[in-house]
């Protein structure tokens, strides 16, 4: 290992530097309290050394680090621990510096002019500081070190460099890390990013020939002129998966003339399909978007290279691909504040899933996003099991979803409780709040990711719908945000309570227009091509994108980095929720207001059917079960036979015993 030399000159204590030193006052150097704009007075001093800078990977020596973490040599450690008592704190600080040093025990390693100038550092929250090092990159030449030696008789320490931990870079050199505070401790660890060299990367290549365009461009103004449109093509924008054209139409020319003859002008382009924009939202054309002969591939890892997107301080900022222009589309998570996604299979819905999250773990620190991954299809999550970022471990199970949303839902207004304690409003007020004040815990964005809303919907429809609906209608302001997925857009999946809370809709290829609407509130979605084309509204306006792709291999190279770099810690797990889960649906049949009333039907009639109870009670299937379920945990009817009915355990007088004890 290569030696770093630093030099701390000394100047020995002599009764002349006491008359020196009080002649020079003005000039000496004075130990001065230091004043927080923050914390005020109640802050320790602290000395540090303004030459400490980045670059030689591994010498760790700067303020920000706990102090029995700090390298320190072993002779100036008793002038720190000196000047951590009250005896040094409760010197006047116009006492000149050379009478201090006579006070001091061990004068040998007392520095009067160190040749790094001391200078005050604030003391900060623990929860903002980063366990990033600062290195120190300059070295000393032996001969400025004789020079120093001879003039002033330093001391020089011979500091051994320590073997710098890995730091992943990219194709270009530079470092990616992520930095953030730590929720569960006082103080934060640094969160290394996987490297960008897990992800292929590639420019989507630009179809330099035009011939084909300028040939879809003289078919148009036919077919225009052919149904007597007056009207042409006055300019055309080339995407990844489609070129627009616009057209410009003559004063007095109906828009709707264009729309009707749409097929017309599909078939003499002989494209696979024709999407027509009337108008284009801020100008005065029409457009006319005809898919490209070939398709260009947007990659994940070329749209996550970008130095402005790693470098925005966003931990919610996600990739979703390419504009018709060729310009990159982010998804702000925070600001959604909930998003719909619908599409068939193979049009490119889970690959937009997969690299919203991937977005999410390149960018965010474990501690300051929390993922909830809902996955009915078992599959299509498995990649993310056991990573630090997941809240609780990846849920398959209908019935946990369901108390997963719900907990969602308690945490939602826990929250909300929280900030009125503190008299702030919404998350990002509470974020700046727990920053400076040691006191406020910090907490998590919570994202939760349902990848087949359909699923949900069919085994417990009434209470997924509820827990989505209160989420969707209160969650922004507490930092907790919902994604949902289908590839079934149908009333009864996503029903107008949901749809109406959820502004920001991604919409890829479906089969119907009604389906269209449904996502949309419009037709279109049914003209798309499918593989990551997509139709992306967020509330305001809408834009047509070709989707970012990453493939399952980059997500499992992505994951296992993670997996291998940091510890899993969850919020809260299955068991848990199956806990609670159990707990409830004892609750809410035995507190069943018809309980008492269908014990002693079952008991009189000697019979435990559900379907018979549901008959003649007129309730649903759910709240028969959850009753039956308490009369069995009573004791009063037995387990689930199968095919065969639950036998009735204890007569009418047993029944009452039972019942007078609840």
């Amino acid at each position: 290992m290569k030696n770093k030399k630093f030099i701390i000159p000394q100047i020995e204590n002599e009764e002349d530097d006491i008359i020196v030193s009080e002649k020079k006052s003005s000039s000496a150097y004075r130990v001065e309290p230091f004043v927080s704009s923050v914390f005020g007075t109640k802050v320790k001093d602290e000395i540090t050394f303004n030459g400490a800078q980045y670059g030689n990977k591994g010498r760790q020596y700067d303020v920000f680090r706990d102090k029995e973490d700090r390298v320190i040599p072993d002779d100036f450690k008793d002038y720190i621990t000196y000047r951590d008592t009250p005896d040094y704190q409760s010197i006047d600080p116009a006492t000149p510096k050379s009478i201090i040093n006579r006070e001091i025990e061990k004068p040998d390693t007392h520095i009067e002019k160190p040749l790094f100038t001391p200078v005050q550092v604030e003391s900060v929250a623990p929860k903002s500081l980063s366990k990033t090092p600062l290195f120190m990159d300059d070295e000393i030449s032996p001969e400025e070190v004789d020079e120093s030696k001879q003039a002033l008789g330093d001391i020089v320490f011979d500091v051994e460099e320590e073997q710098a931990s890995p730091v992943p870079l990219d194709d270009y050199g530079k470092m990616v890390s992520v930095k953030a505070t730590k929720t569960s401790t006082s103080k934060k660890v640094a969160y290394v990013a996987p490297p960008l060299s897990l992800l292929k990367r590639g420019k989507p290549i630009r179809q330099i020939d035009m011939s084909a365009t300028q040939f879809q461009r003289d078919r148009i103004d036919t077919t225009l002129r052919d149904f007597g449109i007056d009207g042409h093509v006055v300019h055309f924008t080339k995407g990844p998966a489609v070129t627009q054209f616009e057209v410009q139409l003559a004063p007095g020319i109906k828009v709707q003339k264009v729309k009707s003859i749409s097929s017309n002008i599909q078939a003499n382009l002989k494209a696979r399909a024709l999407r027509i924009q009337a108008p284009i939202p801020g100008k005065s054309t029409i457009g006319i978007e005809v898919p490209n002969a070939i398709t260009d591939l947007v990659l994940f890892g070329e749209l996550l290279s970008e130095e402005t997107f790693l470098n925005d301080g966003n931990p919610m900022n996600a990739i979703l691909g390419l504009d018709l222009g060729g310009n990159p589309v982010y998804l702000n998570l925070a600001k959604m504040p909930h998003c719909l996604i619908a599409g068939t299979t193979g049009s490119g819905k889970s690959v937009c899933i997969n690299s919203i999250i991937a977005s999410v773990l390149y960018k965010a620190h474990p501690d300051d996003v929390k993922l909830i991954l809902i996955d009915p299809k078992v599959i299509e999550f498995a990649h993310y099991e056991d990573i630090a970022h997941l809240a609780t471990p990846v849920i398959t199970e209908p019935k946990i979803a369901t108390a997963a949303l719900k907990w969602a839902v308690e945490e939602m207004e826990n929250r909300y409780q929280l900030f009125r304690s503190l008299r702030v409003r919404e998350y990002e007020e509470y974020s700046k709040v727990a920053s400076k004040d040691v006191k406020v815990k910090h907490i998590p964005y919570i994202l939760i990711i349902i990848d087949e809303l359909a699923d949900l919907m069919m085994t417990s429809g009434n209470d997924v719908e509820d827990y989505i609906q209160r989420l969707t209608q209160k969650g922004r302001a507490s930092g907790i945000h919902l994604i949902v997925a289908t590839q079934r857009p149908s009333v009864d999946v996503i029903k107008g309570t949901i749809k109406t809370n959820i502004p920001t809709r991604i919409a890829f290829m479906v089969k119907t227009q009604v389906d269209s609407a449904i996502i949309l509130d419009h037709s279109g979605a049914e003209k798309l091509l499918g593989h990551g084309d997509m139709l992306y509204n967020d509330g305001v306006s809408e834009e047509r994108l070709q989707g970012s792709f990453i493939s399952s291999d980059e997500i499992k190279a992505v994951t296992d980095y993670i997996r291998n770099h940091e510890d899993v810690e969850f919020m809260f797990t299955e068991e848990d929720l199956a806990k609670t889960l159990s707990n409830d649906d004892l609750a809410q049949g035995i507190n069943d207001e018809y309980f008492s009333e269908i014990a002693r039907f079952i008991v009189e009639n000697n019979s435990a059917s559900i379907n018979r109870v549901q008959q003649t009670f007129k309730i649903g299937f759910n709240r028969a079960q959850a009753i039956m379920q308490g009369l069995e945990d009573l004791g009063i009817v037995s387990e689930n036979l199968g095919s065969r009915a639950r036998a009735v355990e204890v007569n009418a007088e047993h029944l009452e015993e039972i019942l007078a004890d609840l």
